[in-house]
């Protein structure tokens, strides 16, 4: 009898034992990958990207997979490609300041870049958004986002003051989100002081950062750059500061403005016109990058 009772207790201990096994392991089960839970164990464990965005063929829409894009940081180099839906991601990334690039597809000589050497701030606790466009030769698209940039004067001395004023116009007729001027000193110019309009402007090893936030169809923001000609750059040199803008329903974009450097302040000169002539113009992503606006022949500069 003793044994038959103790043959039961060892029989219902293990039966106990395979009950607790398995009601622990089956969540665990439940979540590995393969079973009824994987997209969701998939999408949580992908790392969201740090800085991504679409390439774009001007007037045809997004570009068709395999477009090479590379991000170039200090002494470092990243490569992406553009997958079925002209859509690239760069992951895995802290704070970095770096430049981002995109390359013309061999097959696709007609083309050319409206932008190039983005600076862009990789931050480990947001996200940015960098749509890059290519258009055909000859043939510039109707304006939505416009940035000009203009210096308060024409000739600057050594070891002086000179300040831009850059602003960016939402010419559409539809609202743009997430706006972002950065503008990262060229060779010979110290960053002094930045003032945005609205938003907040940030500095951070010589590169200007405006996070302009939300722009109304026809608003204006802009941006004041104070910065520093260094006391050894050469008379005669000309330095070109060159300023670019994202949101994410358009095109990033771009404009520069020169400065020739005197060796003393004689003959400054106001610049009132319309900053060097780029191909910098953007337009809202939303349905107008298949054709829907007019492509022009002429490029659009001004305000």
């Amino acid at each position: 009898m003793r044994a038959r009772t103790a043959v039961c207790l060892v029989a219902l201990g293990g039966l106990l034992s395979f009950a607790l096994f398995w009601s622990s392991a089956l969540p665990v089960a439940l979540a590995m990958p393969g079973l009824a839970d994987t997209a969701r164990v998939d999408l949580a464990d992908a790392p969201a990207p740090r800085l991504h965005g679409t390439v774009f063929d001007w007037g045809r829409g997004p570009m068709p997979a395999g477009v090479e894009l590379v991000l170039t940081g200090d002494g470092w180099q990243a490569p992406a490609v553009t997958d079925v839906f002209g859509q690239y991601a760069f992951r895995n990334f802290g704070d970095e300041i770096a430049f981002l690039n995109a390359f013309i597809p061999p097959e696709r000589e007609d083309l050319f870049l409206l932008t190039s050497d983005l600076p862009v701030w990789i931050r480990s606790d947001s996200e940015l958004v960098v749509n890059i466009a290519l258009y055909p030769k000859g043939v510039t698209p109707d304006p939505a986002l416009h940035v000009k940039i203009s210096a308060s004067a024409a000739e600057v001395s050594q070891d002086e003051n000179v300040s831009y004023t850059i602003t960016v116009l939402n010419s559409s007729n539809q609202d743009v989100s997430q706006v972002v001027i950065a503008d990262l000193m060229p060779e010979g110019l110290s960053l002094v002081e930045a003032l945005t309009s609205q938003g907040t402007a940030i500095q951070d090893r010589g590169l200007v950062w405006a996070k302009i936030g939300d722009l109304a169809a026809g608003e204006t923001a802009m941006v004041t750059i104070v910065a520093r000609v260094g006391a050894s750059v050469k008379p005669g040199t000309t330095i070109l500061n060159k300023t670019s803008v994202y949101s994410r329903e358009s095109v990033a974009v771009q404009n520069e403005a020169p400065i020739a450097v005197l060796s003393q302040a004689t003959g400054v000169l106001p610049v009132t016109g319309a900053s060097a002539a780029l191909p910098v113009i953007g337009v809202l992503l939303a349905g107008l990058l298949v054709g829907a606006r007019r492509l022009r022949r002429s490029v659009v500069f001004g305000l």
